[in-house]
């Protein structure tokens, strides 16, 4: 024995103490030695000092030994307690084992009490070892467990002679079922995955039970609120003695958040190359709108400088002039409007306005342009003329209208165009209706989005940039409203034609529905 132990021993009488303490030496059992006769020593003692060993005689005249083996089994377990005494009886020997001390020595026998101290301080460390394996094991299985969990991995066992399948939790978690109930047997098992699913798993168990070759599967599990889950499964074989295959083990691994995760990677990526293939179709776009009335501008201005031109021709090239300098005019406003949108730097300026005004405004600036095309332009106002007074941004309206009456303009050859709004509860819903060529339901879907059109070629039959629906879009948000289309297209047997609708708040109360109005903004 190498290690110094603390032994402390209640005895009362001196004599009896050295003559211990000198086996004890002389047993070759390093020590540290505390004697005590008093209840108060006794615990004062056991509190402050490193004890692995109790000797105790049975009786002394201020304390009872068999007070020290209750006290200390009540305190101090793992210390083994000896009594040596030359008063204990065999009964209260008997008793004393029974209560917890570890042996007795009488004192005209002390020759056995160094091998009874060896014995007990090895038993205690014994016992102490298995106590810090068992510790050890437990602390292992749970960091096992937090790491099957934390990996989304559980385990499991089959005995295919029996039958009999074993599953850890985390297996039961994945799955969603009861981790108090039993674990599914082989046929359930099979089930609890989709149909193309549980053939792969089948055929690779067989193959299995077969060869011993271990396998790797991407399944879909169903769990019973009819949820999927993508999982990673993994199987072996534990041949027997007669290398029998009875025995199979494996892994299952959730990786359902890691799939959805792969698949945003794959749609962001999509969306990323969708977007820069726009802006590639806008920017060639961009430089056929530009060039178009441009060199009508440079083209005509030419002309203009032959000395023989009658009036009515320099009347007609001015006109073209006029209209190409008006077309890029709005190519340009468009374009740094849609600047502002995209970095966040457009605002509104909530005011009164009286909304029947401006659209009686509107109508008035595209009747002679929509006459000269042949088609009919009417409007239409709902609330009288003080209920039309709102709060909102006139200048926002208006260009949001502009653009849905200038596209119905575009595609309405014939028939007619309509617009004006109607109240709806707490909001206002506007509305542009032609009976142009009408927009397809694929297209419908995308309009709205910056730098799209119903189509994207150069060659298309009809003149634009494709931002004009966007910025009314974004514009409507900012307002704390929603835009949308409802159209068929030309050739379908019912009346073609399109109606954009979107709706504002009805607001009239200015420091109520202001700030809910500027809050909508971006």
């Amino acid at each position: 024995m190498n290690k110094t132990i603390g032994i402390l021993h209640v005895e009362d009488s001196l004599r009896d103490s050295e003559l211990i303490r000198s086996l004890i030496s002389n047993g070759e059992i390093p020590h540290n030695y505390f004697l005590v006769d008093r209840e108060e020593d006794f615990i004062d003692t056991l509190a402050h000092k490193d004890i692995d060993i109790i000797l105790s005689d049975f009786s002394l005249p201020d304390y009872n030994g068999y007070d020290a083996l209750h006290y200390a089994r009540e305190n101090y377990i793992h210390i083994p307690f000896l009594f040596v005494s030359g008063t204990i009886g065999e009964d209260a020997a008997i008793n004393a084992l029974l209560d917890g001390a570890k042996d007795y020595v009488l004192k005209n026998k002390l020759e056995r009490l160094v091998p009874a101290i060896k014995r007990a301080i090895h038993e205690q460390e014994t016992v102490f070892r298995h106590l810090q394996a068992e510790k050890a094991l437990k602390e292992s299985e749970k960091m096992l467990h937090d790491a099957q969990k934390l990996a989304h991995i559980g385990v499991w066992n089959w005995k295919a002679d029996i039958d009999f399948t074993t599953w850890t939790d985390e297996f039961f978690q994945i799955a969603g079922l009861d981790p108090e109930l039993p674990a599914p047997n082989y046929a359930t098992h099979l089930s609890i995955y989709k149909p193309q699913s549980s053939i792969l798993l089948k055929n690779a168990i067989e193959k299995t039970l077969k060869t011993g070759e271990s396998y790797q599967l991407e399944l879909e599990l169903i769990r019973p609120d009819g949820s999927i889950r993508n999982v990673n499964v993994y199987g072996g074989a534990n041949p027997e003695k007669n290398r029998e295959i009875n025995e199979r083990y494996g892994t299952v691994q959730d990786i359902t958040q890691q799939k959805q995760t792969e698949q945003e990677l794959i749609t962001a990526r999509e969306h990323a190359e969708e977007s820069d293939r726009l802006k590639s179709a806008f920017l060639a776009n961009m430089s056929h709108e530009i060039r178009t009335p441009m060199n009508g501008i440079l083209g005509f201005a030419e002309l203009l400088k032959e000395s023989n031109l009658s009036g009515d021709d320099q009347q007609h090239y001015i006109r073209i002039i006029e209209e190409s300098g008006n077309r890029m005019l709005n190519i340009i406003d468009n374009i740094i409007c849609i600047s502002k949108i995209e970095s966040r730097q457009s605002e509104i300026s909530i005011s009164e306005t009286n909304i029947n005004e401006q659209i009686l405004s509107i109508y008035d600036y595209f009747q002679r342009e929509v006459g000269l095309k042949g088609i009919n332009i009417s409007f239409k106002n709902s609330l009288t003329e003080e209920k039309s007074k709102i709060l909102s941004d006139p200048k926002i309206i208006n260009i949001i209208v502009t653009n849905l009456l200038k596209n119905a303009i575009k595609f309405t050859s014939e028939g007619q165009i309509e617009f004006g709004y109607i109240k709806k509860g707490k909001y206002l819903q506007f509305f542009v209706k032609d009976t142009g060529v009408g927009i397809c339901q694929e297209q419908q879907n995308i309009i709205f989005e910056r730098f799209r059109q119903a189509s994207e070629s150069l060659s298309r039959d009809f003149e634009g940039a494709g931002l004009g629906l966007s910025i009314s879009k974004a514009y409507v948000e900012m307002l704390g409203g929603k835009i949308w289309v409802k159209s068929r297209p030309k050739g379908n047997s019912k009346a073609k034609g399109s109606t954009f609708y979107f709706t504002i708040p009805y607001a009239t109360d200015r420091i109520r529905n202001s700030a809910k109005l500027e809050a909508a903004a971006f």
